[in-house]
């Protein structure tokens, strides 16, 4: 299977004023990103807020141009070729405010569909098709400023899809939606992939579940960086392939029992131990799938006499992942807001 996305050496960056007295620096968004993204599969972009998840959709998407590097989309590229591009993609932003608000949500698909250069005649039966998918028909004839911002969410939807796009760049497409209307477009977005394996989608959300029950492959976002990138399946191993252990124990931990823990690789959920309800008591720590760590701890709370309640381990999540990559990340190099930030004269 072929490319639909793929990005070398990517460079992103935004001339800023610091203040009104001070010299204008340059903010680095995106730094040598270099990410493939194959035809067929739904490629899960996450990322802490600030770290360039954004930048660089708008950037595949052809809304921002590279300072350095390239972006080729189905063989185009998003530069020189931004017409192509414009044709290969659907485009759904996470904050919709380009329907005119006056306009039935009909009116505004139809006056969106001609810009595509698609005839009326053919525009109204893929609105009716796409309305009847999304089981939204109701909402054609309202006016938008009566819709809900998930319902707007659902006719952006439409619109990405009407000039029949290979790919579709969604950021944060269920954000605005019920937990029932999310579901249905998952289901919809993930049919419409299966449907034809030249397609593919790149997503971002701050919905990890979604990111890992939808996705393909998964990057996670450094700060300006890519970090890392694979299958869950890989990015567990690319982590250590460890795995979260959770222990409930009755009653609260003493300070000298939580210090006995500790030397054992244990800590105390939350940490401070007067924060502990008199209930019981949440330890948790990350082992390796074959070390004996969990055997050690369990030995040791048996021996200070707590008494287990309940007990879970499961793998490493991509939340973990991506904490310890933000942990990683803070340590290298300290980074404003997704970037770094130098001077560069009056």
């Amino acid at each position: 299977m072929g490319l639909a996305v793929e990005i070398a050496g990517l460079k992103k960056s935004y001339a800023v004023e610091k203040s009104f007295f001070s010299r204008r620096a340059t903010f680095q968004a995106l730094s040598d990103v270099d990410l493939q993204i194959r035809q067929g599969e739904i490629f899960g972009l996450v990322g802490r807020n600030g770290y360039g998840k954004t930048t660089l959709i708008r950037c595949v998407a052809g809304l921002l141009s590279p300072s350095e590097g390239t972006i080729r989309v189905y063989g185009h590229d998003t530069v020189s070729d931004a017409q192509e591009v414009r044709k290969s993609i659907g485009w759904v932003g996470a904050e919709e405010r380009s329907f005119y608000l006056r306009l039935t949500g009909r009116q505004n698909l139809m006056f969106f569909s001609r810009l595509q250069g698609i005839s009326d005649h053919l525009a109204a039966t893929r609105i009716e098709q796409l309305a009847d998918q999304l089981e939204c028909r109701p909402l054609l004839g309202r006016r938008v400023h009566e819709l809900s911002t998930g319902n707007r969410q659902r006719l952006s939807i439409i619109r990405g899809l009407l000039h029949q796009p290979r790919m579709l760049i969604l950021d944060e497409p269920t954000r605005s939606l019920d937990p029932f209307a999310a579901d249905d477009l998952r289901a919809v977005l993930t049919s419409w992939v299966g449907q034809d394996r030249t397609r593919s989608i790149l997503i971002t959300s701050h919905l990890l579940f979604e990111i890992e029950a939808m996705s393909t492959r998964i990057a996670i976002m450094g700060k300006g960086r890519l970090g890392a990138s694979g299958t869950l399946t890989e990015l567990r191993q690319q982590f250590g392939g460890g795995q979260s252990v959770q222990i409930v124990v009755q009653g609260p931990v003493s300070r000298d029992a939580l210090s006995v823990l500790q030397q054992s690789g244990i800590k105390l959920s939350p940490s401070d131990p007067t924060l502990v309800a008199s209930t019981d008591t949440v330890l948790t720590f990350e082992r390796m799938p074959r070390d004996d760590l969990l055997s050690k701890a369990l030995s040791q709370i048996e021996r200070l006499g707590f008494i287990v309640e309940r007990m879970s381990v499961t793998e490493l999540s991509l939340q973990e992942m991506i904490d310890r990559l933000t942990r990683d990340s803070e340590d290298t190099r300290a980074i404003s807001e997704g970037g770094a930030v130098t001077e560069v004269g009056q």
